[in-house]
């Protein structure tokens, strides 16, 4: 194994060889402690745009060097404009006249993981990553920075609007219990509400009475 980190400038590698994963000195432990302390957000970001990826391939595909079994590869996005093109015009030259890292194993499979969120859906970066990768390799997108940005921003709306709750219920708590005089003057306007009931009842009677009351007849003389 080994690994690298390449820019527009330069390709850094780790050792100058492939070296076994289970070496005690040279392994994967010291290769990610040297990942950690060569490769940063303030390092990244200090680096034009795009990275080079041919001279990242040649360096791990020159002549006279070991082919690769696997490239894993991380980046932002694909290159632009020519940048583009080169990369794929030379891995297709590397897949047609490359030996094989071993009988039957395919030649320059590369699996690459790309992080920028605006890849999401874009059809020309798929048939970027899909042509580097090849029939043997793996591409796939990668926004779970995004999504930890946006559940953090969620969290922080959730515990404001907790705050509020909670100071709405210290309100509260402090409001006097209504609940009693409420059901006694339901009840009155119960009571209210039958009287008039009533009285209503017994006007229309009264009223209907003297409209239908019998005049009386006159004296005889």
């Amino acid at each position: 194994m080994n690994i690298a980190t390449f820019s527009g400038s330069n390709v850094t590698t780790w050792c100058p060889q492939y070296q076994s994963k289970s070496d005690p000195k040279k392994g994967l432990a010291d290769s990610l402690k040297w990942l950690n302390k060569n490769f940063s957000a303030k390092t990244a970001g200090a680096q034009s745009f795009p990275p080079d990826w041919c001279a990242m391939l040649n360096k791990f595909t020159a002549e006279g060097t070991q082919p690769p079994w696997r490239i894993f590869a991380c980046c932002s996005r694909s290159p632009e404009g020519q940048g583009t093109n080169d990369a794929l015009e030379l891995i297709k030259d590397l897949r047609t006249n490359m030996d094989s890292p071993a009988k039957n194993e395919p030649i320059l499979p590369i699996n690459v993981v790309a992080f920028d969120p605006t890849t999401v859906g874009d059809d020309d970066e798929k048939a970027f990553f899909d042509t580097v990768a090849g029939e043997n390799g793996r591409f796939m997108i990668d926004t779970s920075q995004e999504d930890l940005i946006a559940l953090d921003k969620m969290l922080k709306a959730v515990q404001v609007k907790k705050k509020q709750l909670d100071k709405l219920n210290k309100k509260l708590d402090k409001m006097e219990d209504l609940s009693e005089p409420v059901n006694q003057n339901r009840e009155l306007l119960q009571m209210q509400i039958a009287l008039q009931t009533m009285l209503a009842n017994d006007f229309e009677i009264i009223d209907w009475a003297l409209k239908n009351e019998a005049v009386p007849a006159g004296p005889e003389i």
